[in-house]
């Protein structure tokens, strides 16, 4: 037995970290950046920061809206841009969801996340400043998809559940940037509220 002990290799505690670094980077996918984001600047980064520092106690506190599957830019431009509420930011940077680190925007109303698309477990980014807002303003206020392509889906709540449907038109217009009340599907005057 006393052989076998001294057979063992104990690593050291920055071979350790190496590895279990090494190892998470193989199973944590970031995704690439869009074309011109807006993020890809240094002065931009050095702003972000973790909006759910708390993440691993849920719930987080956010405020979902109906918007469009893949469209977190356009959809949190007309959250913003509609300002329904008093103090509403536009943000943009990467939120952590099933083991990916998408690009992503969305808006906060004081430290509350207003979410346009699905579930995300943390985010991490930086306000807009009045320039950014202007550039990303022109870029995305009209970049909703057709009602009449095909396949345009929507974020939204289905008897209590968040889920990715079918737009129609006449049941979504009126909702698109607005919160739902998660049970009866109701439009809610405002947010949070």
């Amino acid at each position: 037995m006393a052989n076998e002990e001294q057979d063992l290799t104990i690593a050291s505690p920055d071979s350790l970290v190496r590895e279990i670094a090494t190892a998470l980077q193989k199973i944590i996918h970031v995704q690439r950046l869009s074309a011109g984001s807006l993020i890809d600047r240094r002065e931009f980064w050095q702003r972000c920061r973790n909006i759910t520092p708390h993440w691993r106690e849920p719930p987080i506190d956010r405020i979902f809206v109906d918007g469009f599957v893949g469209k977190c830019k356009s959809n949190s431009w007309k959250v913003y841009s509609d300002a329904i509420e008093e103090g509403l930011s536009l943000w943009s940077g990467y939120a952590f969801h099933g083991g990916t680190w998408w690009e992503h925007s969305w808006c906060m109303l004081g430290n509350r996340i207003i979410e346009t698309t699905g579930y995300f477990w943390i985010y991490y980014g930086a306000e807009h400043t009045a320039e950014e807002r202007e550039i990303f303003g022109k870029r995305y206020r009209n970049c909703y998809p057709p009602p009449s392509a095909n396949n345009v889906r929507i974020y939204t709540f289905v008897n209590g559940f968040r889920e990715a449907i079918p737009y129609d038109a006449e049941m979504h217009a009126i909702g698109f940037g607005r919160e739902r009340d998660s049970v009866t599907g109701e439009i809610k005057e405002g947010l949070g509220r």
